[in-house]
């Protein structure tokens, strides 16, 4: 009987064998081309089949890995290993892992349980995974969340992270310190729980527009903290996931508050400057005016006899020229022309001498505190002098019932961050309380401004003055007010070395009879006749010019003819012609010990502040009266004849 053959379509046994080799063929190198090292065991940890990727990261051939407990191939252990994954599986019946550090390399073990058909555990499916790079990502990661977090701590400006729910997520410590709370109170915390009600519904408004729009937002204002409130600069940018969604905001808010201040100086120095172009050209016009009319009047009020009624009328007029050759003066402050002309002086001295004559006739008290002994301040007199009236006329008239007035002078040194805008150094303040009505906080930024009062009657230009006085001196004057409480102002001046020369008595010289010619150079001609006429009246010849170049030709004339000048008066300021200290110039050539005297309307010109550094003995501001002309000159010549 021959053997049977194999139907049709039915593989024999050589073909099987061919088969099932191919497919352990196809199974090894499937299971050999995994990048993951893979560990088959058996319940009691011992390993029978491994790959090319456990063998390459364990270092170890096949040979040495099969048929051993994977504690002992991979650790070196007697026993399965704290936290063994294979062991905690087989408690679970589910996947359980964890990472491990494997020599030079991170790996994340894992372990899947093979059940048999019954639900019983037939072995294990070991994986190892290298996540070396992932771990070296991770710490890279970490590390730069951590600088990035030291710089945020550590950062000047306040940075913070709010949800888009409105919860604050991240703080660093400046917005902590702003908050005055430990981070568990503001990190977590809604807005409406950190902020009065319309507060937080404007930063809430803030925190929807970002998110709405996807622009950064900026910002300046003032906002509200419990350690007090400040200007900000405030930024507040999207936030976004690794998809792009915005889930955020990131607010930055720098403190401004110095800045603004400075801005506020600067402001308030270019509306001073402004203001002086102007107040220098009204006020040398206005002071020629007031020289015409006022010393016609009083030549009028001399040729009337002691007894004429008109006296008593001329009287109150001059008190009404007074006051106007004070707003005349105060104008000039604003001017180039009123730079300080400063030289050492005793402060103490003058707060004393301004506070009897500024509270003279009032029910106000006034103590003058010195602290220690007093350093030395350069300023110019006159200037400071209006700067301390003008404050105690304000302190006196905000107590119209009577009250106390303190006044402090002490030294002080100004060093690091500071809200005075002044350079660090030594600085003497001068500091005036008042128990008066106090200022409202709506105009207190505003008590500086040129022309502002509240005043019914005044100017609006005391305290406006006042500021470009200590300005141009290098200091600063700042106010502090609450109603109902009185106001403080401080003033700030620095301070250099030197002894303060103690201040003479104040003695008038009487009014003098001459006889020497004089030369009057003066381009307005009622100024012109009015000198003369003055200078005729107390026994001198006089001569005028227009402008200094005929005043040089005038001066030339009478030498030729041997009727010498004895003195010139020089109008400083000639428009479209030679000037007083142009014409000095000239004349000296022809004369080099002439005596010369100055005249301005620019009363507070550094030229009539010191005479003798320009080469004049004498100067005299306009407007003036007789009596003043009459005793310059007369000093005048008393120095050259003497």
């Amino acid at each position: 009987m021959s053997r049977e053959q194999p139907g049709r379509g039915e593989p024999g046994p050589a073909s099987a064998d061919t088969a099932l080799r191919e497919a352990e063929l196809e199974w090894r190198l499937t299971f050999d081309g995994i990048n993951d090292g893979i560990f088959i065991l058996r319940k009691d940890h011992t390993v029978v089949q491994c790959n090319r990727a456990m063998e390459a990261l364990l270092g170890q051939p096949r040979e040495r890995i099969l048929g051993r407990p994977c504690f002992e191939v991979m650790h070196g252990a007697s026993a399965p290993v704290p936290n063994c994954p294979v062991e905690r599986m087989k408690r679970s019946r589910q996947r359980e892992s964890m990472e491990l550090e494997l020599g030079a390399r991170w790996v994340e073990v894992t372990a899947d349980p093979l059940f048999d058909d019954q639900g019983e555990l037939l072995a294990v499916l070991h994986i190892l995974r290298d996540i070396t790079e992932r771990k070296r990502m991770e710490e890279s990661l970490r590390e730069s969340e951590e600088r990035y977090r030291t710089l945020a701590e550590s950062s000047p400006e306040m940075i913070y992270l709010i949800g888009a729910n409105g919860v604050v997520e991240y703080v660093n410590s400046t917005a902590l310190a702003r908050f005055d709370r430990p981070r568990e109170e503001v990190v977590g915390k809604h807005l409406t729980a950190l902020y009065p009600a319309e507060m937080a519904e404007r930063h809430l408004r803030a925190v929807r527009a970002v998110i709405d729009t996807g622009r950064t937002l900026t910002s300046e204002l003032v906002e509200s903290f419990p350690t007090g409130p400040c200007w900000i600069d405030a930024r507040l940018a999207p936030m976004r996931d690794a998809a792009g969604a915005i889930v955020g905001v990131l607010g930055l808010s720098e403190d401004i508050s110095r800045r603004k201040k400075l801005e506020e100086e600067l402001l308030q120095r270019q509306k001073l400057e402004a203001l002086g172009v102007l107040a220098g050209g009204v006020a040398h016009d206005f002071n020629n005016l007031l020289a015409a009319v006022f010393g016609f009047m009083d030549l009028a009020r001399e040729s009337l006899p002691p007894e004429h009624p008109a006296r008593v009328h001329l009287g109150s007029a001059f008190l009404a020229f007074d006051r106007a050759k004070n707003l005349s003066r105060q104008l000039l402050t604003f001017a180039k022309g009123g730079s300080p002309v400063k030289r050492p002086l005793d402060v103490a001295s003058l707060l004393r001498e301004c506070s009897t004559f500024s509270l003279s006739g009032s029910n106000v008290r006034c103590d003058v505190s010195v602290v220690g002994e007093l350093p030395v301040v350069h300023a110019d007199e006159d200037q400071l002098s209006q700067v301390f009236s003008n404050i105690l006329i304000n302190a006196r008239q905000a107590m119209p019932l009577g009250g106390a007035l303190t006044i402090r002078a002490e030294p002080r040194s100004l060093a690091g961050p500071t809200t005075v805008p002044l350079p660090e150094g030594p600085y003497l303040t001068i500091a005036f309380q008042d128990g008066g009505v106090g200022i409202p906080d709506s105009i207190l930024d505003r008590v500086f401004d040129p022309f502002f009062t509240t005043k019914q009657q005044g100017s609006g230009l005391g305290l406006a003055i006042s500021y470009s006085i200590v300005k141009r001196h290098g200091g600063h004057i700042e106010v502090a007010s609450s109603p109902g409480q009185g106001t403080t102002f401080t003033v700030w001046l620095p301070v250099k070395g030197g002894v303060a020369p103690e201040r003479p008595a104040d003695a008038e010289a009487p009014a003098a009879v001459g006889t020497g010619r004089i030369l009057v150079m003066d381009d307005d001609p009622d100024l012109r006749a009015l000198a003369e006429e003055m200078l005729r009246q107390a026994g001198h010849q006089v001569v005028s010019a227009p402008d200094g170049e005929r005043a040089v030709a005038v001066f030339a004339e009478h030498r030729a003819r041997g009727t010498p000048i004895d003195l010139v008066i020089l109008d400083l300021t000639v428009p479209g012609g030679m000037g007083g200290t142009e014409a000095l110039a000239a004349l000296r050539r022809l004369e080099p010990s002439l005596v010369a005297c100055v005249s301005s309307g620019y009363a507070d010109d550094a030229v009539l502040s010191e005479p003798g550094a320009f080469g004049f003995q004498a100067a005299i501001a306009k407007p003036y009266r007789t009596a003043e002309l009459i005793r310059t000159v007369t000093a005048a010549l008393g120095a050259r004849r003497g």
